[in-house]
């Protein structure tokens, strides 16, 4: 999942930390990338230090620990601005501002196309971390993950797609189809039949029936998991 805080005045790290720590909670990899904090360090440069050094001591027979423990501690931070602008003594150009992000966001694009930190291990589309989450937040977090997979079959922004317009009327096709439902089915690990993304759902349409089978194969998987540990009775 990409997440972007921007605006005027104070609140946007600790936003972003906020985040970052919920993430590692649910055992997912984190890099955050700030665009205009410079090379001064900070309290959570201090402490991404002292997760590696913690990571550091691991011994070899510590290896189950360190298995259960291993992306809480993979949170990196890669400061690529020079400093805030027009505010605490600076005296840069604002071109040479403009650039240090324009560098960051090609940075952050090279991160993202290795895989390195937003691979398949760690991106929030997990079946169970959907089911973590509740009511709006966890249709809303569908709604992010199933609008990056519209946008990559189609080789579109994220961001330029409508949640209410049909699918098939974006321009999928049905190799298309074929892709993104392989690649739903993998992360959501539920049955999306290929009829009911060719009658041309929305967005909204398809997160709310996805949420509706991961639902009922969650209550079906947990009745099965207590009929079996209950107790045979002659």
């Amino acid at each position: 999942m990409i997440i972007v805080f921007t605006g005027n005045g104070k609140g946007k790290t600790t936003a972003a930390l906020g985040q970052a720590f919920r993430t590692l909670g649910r055992g997912k990899r984190v890099l955050m990338i700030q665009f205009i904090k410079g090379p001064w360090k900070s309290g959570e440069d201090e402490l991404v230090g002292r997760f590696k050094a913690q990571k550091a001591l691991f011994k070899e027979d510590d290896q189950e620990l360190l298995e259960g423990l291993e992306n809480f501690y993979d949170f990196h931070i890669k400061k690529m601005g020079r400093g805030f602008v027009g505010i605490l003594g600076d005296t840069l150009p604002k071109e040479e501002h403009a650039r240090a992000a324009r560098e960051a966001l090609e940075y952050f694009r090279k991160e993202n196309a290795s895989g390195s930190h937003f691979s398949e291990k760690s991106i929030e589309s997990s079946k169970e971390f959907i089911l973590s989450l509740e009511g709006e937040e966890r249709k809303l977090a569908l709604i992010r993950m199933i609008q990056e997979k519209v946008a990559k079959v189609l080789g579109i922004a994220a961001s330029a797609l409508s949640t209410d317009q049909a699918l098939n009327t974006m321009g999928l096709d049905s190799l298309m189809a074929i892709e993104m439902k392989n690649d739903i089915e993998a992360n959501l690990k539920t049955n999306l039949p290929m009829l009911f993304l060719l009658k041309g759902p929305n967005i909204i349409q398809l997160v709310e029936y996805l949420i509706a089978q991961m639902t009922n194969v969650a209550l079906s998987e947990k009745a099965s998991s207590e009929m079996s540990s209950a107790p045979l009775v002659h």
